[in-house]
């Protein structure tokens, strides 16, 4: 992990969730994070941030995944409301990539990637 503290999100959230402890969430997405949680005013539950490649493999992630690289959150945010108001923040604080899904968003900073917005 690069030295940003998180006002909004524990060491734990940023981790890799099947216990290897990798942790190397991008101080950029870390930032962007804070500010736009900080714009809607309500938590950001985080279900997915850093990923090992094995882990990401074993949920059947993408091999060019954003979360290899500590620059995607994916965020369980169901109700359409709150989806909104968390976009509408994402957007402001900067996030060129989302995706809406029916659990919640998924968002990156991932320079390699084209700006997007999509649903899944």
């Amino acid at each position: 992990m690069d030295n940003v503290k998180s006002k909004y999100f524990s060491t734990e959230e940023m981790t890799c969730n099947c216990g290897c402890g990798l942790n190397n969430a991008n101080s950029k997405t870390i930032r962007m994070i804070n500010y736009a949680r900080s714009l809607a005013g309500f938590p950001f539950p985080v279900t997915s941030w850093c990923r090992c490649e094995e882990h990401n493999s074993n949920i059947g992630g993408s091999k060019t995944s954003s979360h290899l690289k500590g620059c995607a959150v994916d965020l369980a945010i169901a109700d359409s409301t709150r989806k909104m108001d968390a976009i509408t923040a994402l957007i402001q604080a900067g996030f060129r990539r989302i995706g809406v899904y029916s659990w919640g968003l998924h968002v990156d900073t991932d320079t390699e990637k084209s700006s997007a917005l999509w649903r899944g």
